[in-house]
């Protein structure tokens, strides 16, 4: 369920867990990229490594260490994958923008771009990750790139 408050945060409800996203702040730093810069911390786009190889379409968990409090940032790639599909277009297509995902991808991944906060002290990243069904009932899911809002 997505609930929109005021037109500039919206809720993102799914299996009890939640998450808030600045939707208008989100909007400011990817439309001023000069002004607002996203810093890169995980840059794997000269050689993509696959974090999940396995029969689970489930992918894995998405984990890396929080730029600002050192803490893990995971996530389920699943969850991942269908917030990344409920994404506004207006932003999947800045953050595609932002992060070239028109660049090389392992064989037979999709990107996958979206957004992920750190549990601990809220710090917000944006998120490329190449996901795909490289062999019948074989995945693999690889993170490209997380860059910290």
């Amino acid at each position: 369920m997505t609930t929109t408050i005021g037109m500039t945060v919206r809720v993102v409800v799914t299996s009890g867990n939640y998450e808030v996203v600045d939707v208008k702040k989100l909007s400011v730093i990817l439309r001023n990229k000069e002004k607002f810069k996203m810093k890169i911390i995980i840059d794997n786009r000269l050689e993509s490594v696959c974090y999940y190889d396995g029969e689970s379409m489930g992918g894995g968990d998405i984990d890396f260490l929080c730029s600002k409090c050192g803490e893990y940032v995971k996530h389920e790639t699943i969850q991942f994958l269908m917030q990344s599909n409920r994404l506004d277009k207006e932003y999947k297509t800045e953050l595609n923008d932002f992060f070239d995902t028109n660049s090389e991808l392992l064989k037979g991944h999709k990107a996958y771009v979206g957004l992920l906060s750190c549990n601990y002290c809220g710090c917000e990243y944006a998120i490329y990750l190449g996901y795909g069904e490289v062999q019948p009932a074989r995945y693999q899911a690889s993170l490209i790139s997380v860059a910290e809002i």
